[in-house]
């Protein structure tokens, strides 16, 4: 017959509790370290790319005919021309008025006084809606080195803004943010090694635990 059962012997029981409390920890650790690490790389590669977005989208337009000295960066601009006002995400171009300014309109110096080659935009090709405004691109120029340029649109009562390009933001962007995004991403993954180890300490606490419940007792002394 079997006896009794008594409660297992203490060391078992410390160690898997001590085994599935530092396994829980230790993962816990891993888990949220390589998960901010991530994040902070991914932000490496965003980052480039919202910031000159947000100044398109955010800079000032200006009334035609237009002569001003402006601070660029290096990068592809476009001039667009403000042609309405829509609800939808993907407007149909038909249904706003056509685009006065041309390549023709626009001049671009240096801050040598050079002139920077300009080149005018297909109507429609590029399109950006500041909440509900719709600009059109109609010229193309690019910046080899940061400085103030005299930028010039002739033109008379257009509305229109200048501001890098999008393709020339995700591209410069990626290429800006590739090797801190690959330093943030190897950085993660030395957390990211702790949680196997952390769930096989935890697994190993919780079946001596499970094991070290009860046991049985040996037969019961003659009374």
């Amino acid at each position: 017959m079997t006896g009794p059962e008594v409660a297992a012997p203490r060391p078992t029981r410390s160690l898997g509790q001590a085994l599935l409390v530092g396994g829980s920890v230790v993962g816990l650790v891993g888990l949220v370290t390589a998960v901010s690490t991530a994040w902070l790389g991914s932000q490496a590669i965003l980052l480039p790319i919202i910031q000159p977005l947000d100044e398109t989208l955010s800079g000032p337009a200006y009334d035609t005919p237009m002569d001003e000295t402006l601070d660029l960066d290096a990068g592809q601009y476009e001039v667009f021309e403000f042609v309405g006002t829509s609800e939808s995400d993907d407007p149909d171009l038909t249904e706003f008025p056509t685009t006065t300014v041309t390549g023709d309109d626009v001049g671009v110096s240096s801050p040598a006084g050079d002139a920077v080659a300009v080149e005018p935009v297909d109507p429609g090709q590029v399109t950006w809606i500041d909440e509900n405004d719709v600009y059109v691109g109609v010229a193309r120029f690019s910046v080899d080195e940061a400085g103030e340029y005299q930028v010039r649109v002739d033109g008379d009562g257009a509305a229109v803004r200048v501001g890098r390009s999008l393709p020339d933001i995700v591209v410069s962007g990626f290429a800006e943010g590739a090797r801190p995004a690959i330093y943030w991403t190897l950085a993660a993954l030395a957390p990211a090694f702790l949680v196997l180890p952390a769930i096989t300490m935890a697994i190993a606490g919780i079946v001596l635990l499970s094991s070290a419940g009860r046991v049985p007792a040996g037969p019961p002394r003659a009374g």
